[in-house]
This record gives C-alpha cells, structure tokens and sequence, in this order.
C-alpha cells in the first residue's frame, strides 16, 4: 500500500474513488492539470490507457480540459513515454486528434497532431 502525498490517504494502484463510472485517479489529475499527479500515478503503474464509461482514457481527458497549455504538453509527454495510445477511438467513434482539433488551444493540437504523425506516418488534416 503507497501513501499519495497529495491526497493525503494510502492507496494502490486499484484504488479508484469513481468505481462506479471507471474514472480513475489518473484520469482526474489529467483534467485537473496536475503534472505531479500524473507523474505519481504512472510511477506507481496506474494504466495510461483506462476507459472510464464513455471509453475515454487519460489522454482524452487531457485533451478535453481548458487552459494550462504548458503543463497539458508536459502531461501529453508522460503519458505517450507510459504508452498511451494516440490511436485510440472513443465510444462515439472519435479519436484523440478529432477530440482535439474540437477544443484543444492551437499549441497543443499541432503538438499532438506532430506526435500523431511521427508514430503512425500518417498525414493529419489540418
């Protein structure tokens, strides 16, 4: 059992708050834009690629949230190093670069969308 300093309560890594609707700890540092928290989480080996009940992971969540640019990019990079999948489609069918050509500031999209197409080679629309 590890101890989140933030939190201030003893956890594991199956520890979720949200049981009923599959939001974990994870998911909500990344909307809250909380670098550390994300850093903790991965570290102690929370899965960067958790559905919650609408099938969206982490990095959805990252990318749905407003605001903290810089820390949203540094957040982005944590999650692609854990192995978060950029190719991952929601339960409507969208996936992460449709998601964030929707409500993502410019800096991030062109980020992810660089990210994108270094991963899969393939052109993103613009």
């Amino acid at each position: 059992m590890r101890t989140n300093k933030m939190l201030g309560i003893k956890m594991d890594k199956y520890f979720n708050p949200h049981e009923e609707n599959k939001f974990t700890e994870l998911h909500s540092y990344c909307w809250e834009c909380c670098p550390g928290g994300v850093r903790w989480c991965l570290k102690n080996n929370f899965d960067p690629n958790a559905e919650d009940e609408r099938g969206w992971t982490p990095l959805i969540w990252l990318v749905r949230m407003y605001g903290c640019s810089r820390e949203r990019k540094k957040m982005f990079r944590y999650l692609m190093a854990a192995g978060a999948k950029l190719d991952h489609v929601d339960k409507t069918g969208q996936n992460i670069i449709e998601l964030a050509e929707d409500v993502c500031s410019q800096a991030l999209y062109r980020h992810i969308r660089k990210e994108y197409r270094r991963k899969f080679g393939a052109k993103v629309k613009a």
